[in-house]
């Protein structure tokens, strides 16, 4: 799915929600779509890779430009990280 198919998802019940995440130690952040049944998957671009931007601002600027509520953001912290491995 991409950015401009997203409203339209959200307004049909297609898909639920959607969380900013980001992996700590990396700045890079990615939009998690939670659809109504099957798994979360990462927003795509038109190639169907993963779509990552490069700051929060702008992630949620281009939410807003597609009429989409911006969500909290959830970091993801890599258990091997945390016990300094």
């Amino acid at each position: 799915m991409r950015l401009d198919q997203l409203g339209s998802a959200l307004d049909s019940g297609a898909v639920q929600g959607v969380n900013i995440i980001t992996q700590s130690g990396l700045n890079r952040y990615a939009l998690q779509v939670l659809p109504q049944a099957g798994a979360p998957f990462l927003l795509s671009d038109r190639q169907g890779k993963p779509r990552f931007w490069v700051s929060l601002a702008q992630l949620r600027a281009s939410l807003r430009r597609y009429g989409v509520a911006a969500p909290g953001l959830q970091v993801v912290v890599a258990h091997d990280e945390v016990i300094g491995r």
